[in-house]
């Protein structure tokens, strides 16, 4: 259970700058803040209900169904994010503002 639990903690590092890279890569440019609201408020949220759920379900039915129903639950997303999702090709179809890259900042410096 411990190597399990270790297992999950170095994986679920990569979350958050994976769902980052995601709503660059399918936002527009001009929803892009909402969308990182979004994703940092809902994991917050998820943060403030999955412990007392897992917990209810734990005592109520056992820790196999403690499992299966926070995986369940996630599981979920995958239909709405398929539902509301949009294929990149289609965003980045969309005209960019021109503005100074990172690279362009750095690559003329005087020191």
């Amino acid at each position: 259970m411990l190597a399990c639990r270790a297992f999950l903690g170095a994986s679920e590092a990569a979350g958050i700058p994976a769902a980052g890279k995601a709503i660059v890569t399918y936002a527009k440019p001009e929803e892009r803040a909402m969308g990182h609201a979004i994703n940092q408020a809902a994991v917050s949220l998820g943060m403030m209900i999955a412990p007392p759920l897992a917990t209810f379900v734990l005592l109520r039915w056992g820790w196999r169904h403690a499992f299966i129903v926070t995986g369940v639950l996630g599981l979920l997303w995958i239909p709405l994010w398929h539902a509301v999702g949009r294929a990149p090709a289609a965003v980045a179809a969309q005209p960019r503002p021109h503005g100074l890259g990172g690279l362009r900042l750095t690559r003329n410096r005087s020191s």
